[in-house]
């Protein structure tokens, strides 16, 4: 975890969340497939954190981004495809289902 992640765990600790970072998401040889990602490694999340009073889970990617422009909306509303490659798993809805589902899944299995 780097700094940046930490800060942003913190901050969410701090308003009552559970808190795993990085959370490591094993897919099945299908679910790579599905993707168009055979050879895929563990998908890492940065952050999931978990509000039980309100029953919300939150996937947390953590870019900082020291010496740069920053994050720009050309990398989600599908005007610039380079950037967007960056944020995958926002940009790609089956690549999001499949990690949210076997995520889920994952959890369950380990009684959290």
């Amino acid at each position: 975890m780097d700094a940046f992640e930490a800060v942003v765990g913190e901050i969410l600790h701090r308003e009552g969340y559970w808190v795993q970072s990085p959370y490591r998401v094993a897919l099945t040889k299908q679910e790579k497939l599905a993707i168009g990602r055979p050879s895929s490694p563990r998908w890492e999340l940065d952050i999931v954190a978990y509000k039980a009073s309100s029953n919300r889970v939150l996937i947390v990617e953590c870019k900082s981004y020291l010496d740069s422009p920053g994050v720009r909306l050309s990398g989600f509303d599908g005007s610039n495809p380079k950037v967007a490659n960056r944020y995958k798993l926002f940009n790609d809805a089956t690549l999001r289902h499949v990690v949210q589902h076997r995520m889920i899944r994952q959890m369950s299995e380990a009684g959290l």
